[in-house]
């Protein structure tokens, strides 16, 4: 049996959907996967009472009063996709959690950003809970920034020098485990785009939602809250003659999102996420896996910074690294003026696909086989 150490409770459609992809990927071969849901405290009976405060909670600090309706039946399709994990939901203290996987033959974190600094220091995705005599690996995670302060330098060689075999998604992770461990290991594809879109389209087909404006309009996912983006958008939108969608308010109250498109979406699910990029006319974010889904669907796209360049906090690297190795870097923008409505040549980035995706298989088969590589 294998445990999966990844994010999967995140309001978030890219981490929903990279976990989905983790566990379909890892039970390939038929083995059960179990991803590990761990708790420092059992609350029993309560434990659904809880969960449903801090979730209210959560609405009202990010969105106040007024969104509260439309962003609960959005948190509610979100959690329904819950049901399409194998979840373990384990109890205890770290100490504890050591015991409890030996249930388990290999461990796999992966993918999304993992390995941010954060995540490091409370000890998520970093398979330290798992004993020496478990075979550890990590598929595609991100480190989530271009390099490591001195400061955290020593808890990741930690932790990244307890695995059996490693893989990184982006070319600056690959420099950094470089940096750290003296070792080379593989850039591989995030897990969302080593499925294929026929994989996709058995999920995608469960979507309920109707297609806004028979198809003709710029599908908008954004995390961030830049006005100028959504300008662009508005100019994009004009010159294809189609209209905006979308899911407005994603990351808390957004005020560049008020009176900006022409149908703000809430109640929308993983599935319905799918559906609306693949019949979208054009595609607009500033989200690596809105722009992986976007890929897979052969659509047409502009893909905004969501950091600024001076920004120590800044993730725009993953964005870089993806479009950079499909050929695709001509279509990210930093400011979003001037953006060029231009057609992709998705012969050319399939070709490019099919090589990552040889290349990132080749490494999941061996890390599922137990075959190290640091």
């Amino acid at each position: 049996m294998i445990g999966l150490d990844t994010g999967h409770l995140v309001y978030n459609y890219g981490t929903k959907l990279q976990a989905y992809a983790m566990q379909k990927l890892l039970s390939q071969k038929g083995e059960k996967v179990e991803i590990i849901q761990w708790h420092q405290k059992d609350f029993k009976v309560l434990n659904g009472i809880t969960d449903s405060i801090k979730k209210l909670k959560k609405i009202k600090n990010n969105y106040g009063f007024k969104y509260w309706k439309s962003i609960n039946e959005r948190y509610k399709v979100l959690d329904e996709f819950n049901d399409k994990y194998n979840i373990h939901k384990f109890y205890g203290t770290f100490e504890q959690m050591k015991d409890f996987t030996q249930i388990y033959d290999k461990i796999f974190c992966g993918s999304d950003q993992a390995w941010l600094p954060g995540n490091v220091e409370r000890h998520w995705y970093t398979l330290e809970f798992g004993n020496n005599d478990i075979f550890k690996a990590a598929y595609a995670p991100s480190f989530g920034i271009e390099s490591i302060e001195s400061k955290y330098e020593q808890q990741y060689k930690h932790f990244l020098s307890q695995l059996d075999a490693i893989s990184v998604r982006e070319v600056s992770g690959q420099k950094i485990i470089k940096q750290l461990l003296g070792k080379e290991v593989p850039v591989v594809l995030d897990p969302t785009l080593l499925m294929t879109k026929d994989e996709w389209n058995e999920l995608k087909n469960e979507s309920l939602i109707k297609k806004p404006f028979n198809g003709e309009y710029v599908f908008c996912y954004f995390l961030g809250q830049n006005k100028e983006h959504r300008n662009s958008v508005k100019k994009i939108a004009k010159e294809l003659n189609i209209k905006i969608v979308n899911l407005a308010h994603f990351s808390g109250y957004c005020e560049a999102d008020v009176d900006f498109a022409d149908e703000d979406l809430y109640n929308v699910s993983p599935q319905d996420f799918i559906y609306l990029i693949e019949n979208a006319k054009y595609v607009c974010t500033d989200s690596f896996h809105c722009t992986a889904f976007s890929i897979q669907y052969h659509k047409n796209f502009t893909v905004f910074h969501r950091f600024k360049s001076t920004d120590t906090k800044s993730t725009n690297t993953r964005l870089h690294s993806l479009l950079g190795q499909l050929g695709l870097e001509d279509h990210i923008t930093s400011d979003g003026k001037n953006v060029e409505v231009s057609k992709i040549d998705y012969n050319y980035v399939d070709d490019k696909l099919q090589l990552l995706r040889k290349e990132s298989n080749a490494y999941m088969q061996s890390a599922l086989r137990g075959e190290k590589n640091v």
